[in-house]
């Protein structure tokens, strides 16, 4: 193809056809330029489309992540939960509603189960985000959402359960000293107490036990409104996948 431009040229120079040879020249610079400007768009629309893959992909690892996140947070709901009705229980023992039974040994430990967090939300999928850059995300609205979602409402959870760690030993302490740990056969523990008489005067435990429960409803206000807030934005992220 050059050597047939280049003939062209030749010969118009060769005939004396400056006029012809001059708008041929011209005309040949517009055609490059305009072939470099369709190599340039070509290309951006290529990496327009590769950066379009790497947000679904992206998007798709963050949706899995709330994914988990609403299993476990439903669970840490669930448990909070547990434990209140347990706490209940026990406190209906030492008000003399309830007769102590050996089935009560059951409901001790969650009643004085600190508000523990061994099945914490998971980071997994926005960290993927973070290492790529939050800018991958075109839809700005959900990009302000999921970043506030991990580093506003789980970091304010987070600093709950971290506040309720300073109760723990104290608790810990408490549990060592009046009750014996066995084993349950399907799985779990029995607290049994020690002395159970001296048990149900002890005003620290009834103190313990009003404490930890209003602890529990504490982190579950902030637990229920992270559980909503992550719904909400697993399902904006969905229809954006949708969409594209």
């Amino acid at each position: 193809m050059i050597k047939f431009f280049r003939k062209i040229r030749q010969n118009l120079l060769s005939e004396g056809k400056n006029g012809k040879y001059f708008k041929y020249a011209i005309g040949e610079i517009v055609l490059v330029v305009f072939g470099i400007l369709i190599a340039l768009q070509i290309n951006n629309w290529n990496e327009y489309q590769n950066e379009r893959e790497t947000e679904m992909m992206v998007l798709n690892e963050v949706s899995e992540n709330l994914d988990a996140n609403i299993l476990r947070l439903q669970s840490m709901i669930e448990r909070c939960n547990t434990d209140n009705h347990s706490a209940d229980i026990v406190v209906s023992l030492l008000n003399k509603k309830i007769i102590y039974s050996d089935s009560l040994n059951s409901h001790f430990p969650l009643a004085l189960n600190p508000a523990d967090q061994e099945s914490f939300i998971s980071y997994v999928g926005y960290e993927s985000l973070k290492n790529l850059g939050f800018n991958i995300i075109q839809n700005n609205g959900l990009k302000n959402e999921i970043i506030n979602l991990f580093e506003g409402s789980y970091l304010d959870l987070k600093a709950k359960y971290n506040r309720a760690d300073d109760l723990d030993p104290e608790i810990i302490k408490f549990r060592h000293q009046h009750f014996l740990v066995r084993s349950k056969p399907e799985g779990g523990r029995w607290f049994i107490p020690i002395d159970l008489d001296n048990l149900l005067e002890n005003k620290q435990f009834e103190s313990h036990l009003v404490e930890l429960k209003g602890l529990r409803g504490w982190i579950m206000l902030t637990l229920n409104q992270c559980l909503k807030e992550t719904q909400r934005v697993h399902q904006m992220i969905n229809d954006e996948l949708k969409k594209n």
